[in-house]
């Protein structure tokens, strides 16, 4: 009597494989690009000088041709300027519109004007809008003033400037004021 064994064929090997995925290599250096040469010449042209990793553009710009001459006057204040060989010029003024009249506004902040450290003066030169102020006390009251602590608050309402200080100055100040227009 003999044994026989049978054996079943050998399974498949094999796997089904999604998505390729490929392993991220060593970061490189990063590449740059430069201007190199840029002349004149009588057509366009790029070229890259650099390497595999670097770049360098040279140019080459094409030269145009020579621009009309230009010839210029003076009249006063204004400046003439033509084509050479034209008959004319073209004239335009080099003075700008007259700016606003600068001026010194003077007030007296008075010895017994002020409440609860607070003294308003009063002026039509003062404007709430498109105006910036230099405040200055005049000579004669440049002690007094720093020593009280006086100081300018910003024109809020046309015609009346605010002063504050910490303590009330046993004198008159005499103060200049400087309006400039802002625009």
């Amino acid at each position: 009597m003999g044994l026989v064994i049978e054996l079943a064929p050998p399974p498949e090997l094999r796997q089904e494989i999604g998505e390729a995925r490929l392993l991220p290599g060593p970061k490189g250096d990063a590449a740059t690009i430069a201007v190199g040469e840029v002349l004149t010449g009588d057509s366009a042209a790029v070229t890259n000088s650099g390497d595999g990793h670097d770049a360098v553009f040279n140019f080459v710009l094409p030269r145009g041709g020579a621009g009309p001459g230009l010839e210029y006057d003076w009249e006063g204040t204004s400046l003439g300027v033509r084509v050479t060989g034209e008959a004319e010029y073209a004239y335009t003024d080099l003075r700008g519109p007259a700016g606003p009249a600068a001026g010194v506004i003077s007030v007296t902040l008075a010895a017994g004007g002020w409440s609860d450290g607070e003294q308003t003066a009063e002026n039509a030169a003062f404007l709430a809008a498109g105006r910036a102020y230099l405040v200055s006390p005049a000579p004669e009251s440049l002690e007094a003033y720093s020593a009280a602590g006086v100081k300018a608050l910003d024109v809020t309402e046309d015609g009346e400037m605010t002063f504050v200080c910490r303590s009330a100055p046993g004198t008159a100040l005499n103060v200049s004021v400087i309006a400039l227009e802002v625009v």
